[in-house]
């Protein structure tokens, strides 16, 4: 395919590529980097792709500094390549991560009741930080996949409640676990880990089939 000649820089032409083939789009006569990612956009989501890299002139764009660029005239750069990969299996891939940390973290979690249960605190802190670590990005990446995917989890029913109902009943239960520590009531803090925190550990496994299966191609 030609490729079309986006971005001109005073000592040649602005290299664009997607997923390693030339871009052949309009993007206007002095575009962004926003400008092509937003040309690219409709038909990204026909084909269940995402943006998910961005190199300019060979160096990966990561985090932050992916957001900072995204306004960077293409001419800025001789070569820019986006790269994609399928809506649904990245949402797939994040939700089965999760659920293994969490079935990992569910034992940790134990320890930590016991541990305060015999007066071990410090070591139950310990335990604690990594706990806390793996329910906050486990909260995080149910909320980023039914972005990807664009399910209203305020609407999507998962065992008579909705799934929004679901985040908030673990962020609810993450708040007490932050008050606890302030308050160094470890009482509270072993209370909502074994009855609050574990049933909603318990029942995430089954949250996430629940999402997988409307992952899964064909699923509407």
């Amino acid at each position: 395919m030609e490729r079309q000649q986006i971005g001109n820089r005073e000592q040649g032409t602005t290299a664009v590529l997607v997923d390693g083939a030339r871009l052949d789009a309009d993007c206007g006569t002095e575009p962004s980097i926003s400008d092509v990612v937003e040309s690219m956009r409709k038909e990204w989501q026909t084909d269940d792709r995402i943006l998910v890299a961005i190199q300019c002139d060979d160096e990966e764009v990561v985090g932050e500094e992916l957001e900072a660029i995204l306004d960077t005239p293409l001419s800025a750069y001789g070569r820019v390549e986006f790269q994609t990969g399928s809506a649904r299996g990245l949402a797939s891939d994040v939700l089965e991560h999760v659920s293994a940390m969490l079935i990992d973290t569910r034992e940790v979690q134990s320890q930590v009741v016991e541990l305060l249960g015999q007066g071990s605190t410090a070591r139950a802190m310990d335990l604690l930080s990594g706990c806390f670590a793996v329910w906050k990005q486990a909260q995080e990446s149910l909320s980023r996949a039914a972005e990807v995917l664009n399910l209203d989890l305020d609407t999507l029913e998962f065992e008579g409640a909705t799934v929004g109902a679901f985040i908030e009943e673990l962020a609810a239960a993450l708040r007490k676990i932050r008050e606890s520590l302030t308050t160094r009531d470890y009482v509270m803090l072993a209370d909502v880990l074994a009855y609050e925190l574990e049933p909603i550990c318990e029942r995430w496994p089954r949250l996430n089939g629940f999402l997988l299966e409307r992952v899964s191609p064909g699923t509407d």
